[in-house]
């Protein structure tokens, strides 16, 4: 059953990790070859190319959906942990899943997605939420960017 109303509020550029601490079908996440991935979009129909940011585990590279540069995942014995960097500037491209990504101040959409058995096609959405970036006075001060 998928955990929904996961919401987090960060800050402008601000490091953050997140954690999702499974306590039912934990002999699932157990599994010899688990993967996951973690999406965030302005909503739930934001095409692909307007996605603002994904990390994912290393295998979780084939299918519907690719991530570029797989990493910014881990799947422990109950638990799913994503790490992010935020940083300033206008990327042309997907952002790099290793390097940092900009999210401007707003409210967005996100999701992470886990398979027991690396397979993308019968993933299972475990939790979703919004994640709300604020705006910084240290950011907005230029003491980093």
């Amino acid at each position: 059953m998928a955990a929904t109303g996961q919401n987090i509020t960060i800050h402008e550029l601000d490091k953050f990790s997140i954690r999702f601490t499974f306590t039912d079908a934990v002999g699932n996440i157990n599994s010899s070859s688990p993967e996951g991935w973690w999406g965030v979009a302005a909503a739930v129909n934001t095409p692909y190319a307007n996605w603002k940011m994904q990390k994912s585990t290393d295998g979780w590279a084939t299918g519907a959906t690719i991530v570029a540069n797989n990493g910014g995942m881990t799947i422990g014995t109950t638990t799913i942990d994503i790490e992010a960097k935020l940083a300033m500037g206008s990327p042309t491209t997907l952002p790099a899943e290793t390097g940092s990504v900009n999210i401007p101040a707003g409210t967005y959409y996100h999701e992470c997605v886990f398979n027991p058995l690396g397979d993308q096609q019968g993933s299972t959405v475990v939790a979703t939420g919004t994640l709300t970036c604020l705006e910084s006075l240290f950011t907005k001060n230029v003491f980093r960017n």
